[in-house]
């Protein structure tokens, strides 16, 4: 007997079989944490377009901070690029350590909602988006909490009439996202956030800055440490600690292009590892 259940809360006793390569996440997870524990600080300035926000006229600029637990937070050294008449903040090795791990305690909440519960907490971000007249945006929205594939993502059958066994996904962990295309960032930051990851993204004068959807996320009451915001002058300098490497190479490895099937459903199962859920029964 093969089925589905769309909408299923596994209680009683319960045998959960994670696929090894939970191991190899937790060794990456690891070595993120071990690489931000070391002392480092980030060469900022010595660039002419940082600055510290005392020394100069609040009024004169619109100024933006870094946003993890759940809230806006000033960057620790007080230090802050200029782009046209705004200053950004500029992350230090104290911020990217204090962001992710908000982005890790994000994690661990909500990997435990349900996809249908995920998609519900998402599903109020749309009528937010049309209000502001970000229309294409809502439409990428309602594709993915509207897309049938997260709610076939558990199967499973009898075995000897005495155990049922369920195949379904785990999330990974934290994702680093940074786009130039305000589209795909959002469509990628779906795709995460319905995995069950939580997400920080990163952005700098050349990239997709989405800070003024921030408050709307809290306003759809998605838990603090889910939705993580880093800012930088130059975000190709944060990525050998968040990515372990190049931002391509680590984009390439969960993300596809395009807009077909496919850029839905093995993103989702590149977000995800196979567990094997096995329920006696009594």
């Amino acid at each position: 007997l093969i089925f589905i259940n769309r909408y299923m809360d596994f209680y009683g006793n319960t045998i959960l079989w994670i696929y090894k390569h939970v191991s190899t996440l937790q060794m990456r997870t690891k070595y993120v944490m071990d690489l931000l524990n070391i002392n480092e600080s980030i060469n900022q300035e010595s660039s002419m377009n940082i600055v510290q926000l005392s020394s100069v006229k609040i009024n004169d600029f619109s100024v933006g901070d870094l946003f993890y637990d759940g809230a806006w937070q000033k960057p620790i050294k007080g230090m802050y690029w200029k782009h046209n008449n705004s200053l950004w903040a500029n992350a230090t090795h104290i911020d990217i350590k204090k962001c992710y791990q908000s982005a890790k305690k994000g994690f661990e909440t909500w990997s435990n909602v349900s996809i249908k519960a995920r998609i519900q907490i998402l599903s109020r971000f749309m009528p937010l988006l049309k209000l502001t007249g970000k229309f294409v945006l809502a439409t990428i929205v309602e594709r993915w909490i509207k897309f049938p594939y997260f709610y076939e993502s558990i199967q499973g059958h009898i075995e000897n009439e005495m155990i049922e066994v369920l195949y379904t996904r785990k999330p990974l962990g934290v994702i680093i996202l940074k786009e130039e295309n305000e589209n795909i960032l959002f469509f990628r930051l779906m795709q995460t956030l319905i995995a069950g990851n939580s997400v920080i993204v990163m952005f700098d004068a050349n990239l997709c800055n989405p800070s003024s959807y921030y408050d709307m996320f809290s306003t759809c009451k998605i838990p603090p440490g889910v939705i993580n915001l880093l800012s930088h002058e130059n975000t190709s300098t944060l990525e050998p600690k968040l990515c372990l490497g190049d931002y391509t190479t680590y984009a390439n490895r969960y993300f596809l292009k395009g807009t077909s099937l496919d850029t839905y459903i093995i993103p989702f199962k590149k977000l995800t590892l196979p567990n094997i859920i096995i329920n006696p029964f009594q």
